[in-house]
């Protein structure tokens, strides 16, 4: 009978675990897909390798990105770090042009993004 409850309490402790787990990625994959989605918003565009990309190509090459190097991802701050802020090829810094400001850094500007989400959504800061 001590076992029968053990075992219980042990999947019973497992299953929460998972639950937490897929939740956290979940979350995870809804930041990101945020900030891939608020290229071109605002007028806001995406220069790699020095050229403005449109909208369509930005978003594209981001997401193939992220597909391609997903195992790699834990935290929308990774996606930022690892994938969004500098291109592989050329080492180059991605960048951010706004209508009427000047180019910023495209991971200052993602990272600012995904504050301003977590604040809407409730979640915080992590």
């Amino acid at each position: 009978m001590i076992y029968s409850e053990a075992m219980k309490t042990l999947i019973t402790v497992f299953a929460i675990f998972l639950s937490s787990a897929a939740i956290a990625a979940e979350s995870t994959e809804r930041e990101i897909q945020f900030l891939i989605d608020s290229v071109g918003r605002d007028g806001c565009g995406f220069i790699r390798n020095s050229r403005r990309l449109s909208t369509h190509s930005a978003r594209a090459h981001l997401q193939s990105k992220w597909e391609l190097n997903a195992r790699y991802v834990q935290t929308a701050e990774d996606f930022i770090s690892k994938l969004a802020s500098t291109s592989v090829t050329s080492g180059e810094p991605y960048q951010i042009k706004c209508r009427r400001e000047d180019a910023q850094a495209a991971g200052q500007w993602f990272t600012e993004r995904l504050r301003q989400y977590r604040d809407r959504e409730g979640a915080g800061s992590t």
